[in-house]
């Protein structure tokens, strides 16, 4: 496919912003799991910010004199592809024995107070 540019996933809390995820200059996709309510939103969300990821590779996407409408185009793609990346983790996780996605969230159980931090000063 031709992208090389690997992106890293932080996780933050910040009650004060109301989006899920962002994708941010740094190349880093931040997951923020005060808005998190599910397993499915997670992964909605990171396929949403994966696409955006992918995007930036393409230098053309900030050079293309067509940009708005293709700004406006890719937000629709990135939702799209949301979307069905978590139809696919649920498929897989219902068929292959993992059973059904968590209904709810343990709002970042397993990572410790001082890792949050450090993530939320680069969010």
């Amino acid at each position: 496919m031709g992208y090389t540019q690997a992106v890293d996933i932080k996780l933050v809390a910040d009650s004060q912003d109301n989006r899920k995820g962002h994708y941010g200059e740094d190349n880093n996709i931040y997951l923020n799991d005060a808005n998190l309510n599910n397993t499915k939103d997670l992964a909605t969300t990171l396929g949403h910010e994966t696409s955006h990821a992918i995007d930036n590779q393409d230098p053309s996407i900030n050079t293309n004199p067509q940009n708005n409408a293709s700004k406006a185009d890719n937000e629709i793609y990135a939702q799209n592809y949301g979307d069905d990346f978590s139809d696919y983790v649920e498929f897989a996780s219902e068929n292959y024995g993992d059973g059904n996605l968590a209904d709810s969230n343990n709002k970042n159980l397993g990572n410790t107070p001082a890792e949050i931090q450090r993530n939320q000063k680069l969010y």
